[in-house]
């Protein structure tokens, strides 16, 4: 105990082995993957090419393959997104016209009243 407190260490989230798993159960593959330069984890028994190749494996063909589609698909949303924010503006834009439209209206109407109240 420091200062009346259990030392706690610290559980660090591992962001790469969450995405690792993540795309392989979307992809159907198992096994880790890494982000990090698109290689995979070694396992044992590839243990000598592993350590040639500075500790990693390239990735097979289906987990690259469901990489691209997901950015394929991320891009597409994100395209959607900006389109929609632009047809968004142009409606604000047209709404707030109306809105001046309408206050230039209701300032005649309110002029037209007055003079005849007068």
């Amino acid at each position: 105990m420091l200062n009346g407190r259990h030392s706690h260490r610290r559980k660090i989230f591992d962001y790469n082995r969450y995405f690792a798993d993540l795309m392989s159960t979307v992809s159907g593959h198992t096994g880790s993957l890494e982000i990090t330069g698109a290689v995979v984890n070694p396992v044992p028994s590839a243990a000598p090419q592993a350590a040639a190749n500075g500790g990693y494996q390239p990735v097979n063909g289906g987990a690259f393959r469901a990489n691209s589609e997901l950015i394929a698909s991320q891009t597409a949303f994100i395209e959607e997104q900006r389109r929609l924010i632009q047809e968004q503006t142009r409606v604000i834009e047209e709404k707030t016209k109306l809105i001046a439209e309408k206050n230039q209206l209701l300032k005649m109407q309110t002029e037209m009243l007055e003079n005849k109240l007068l």
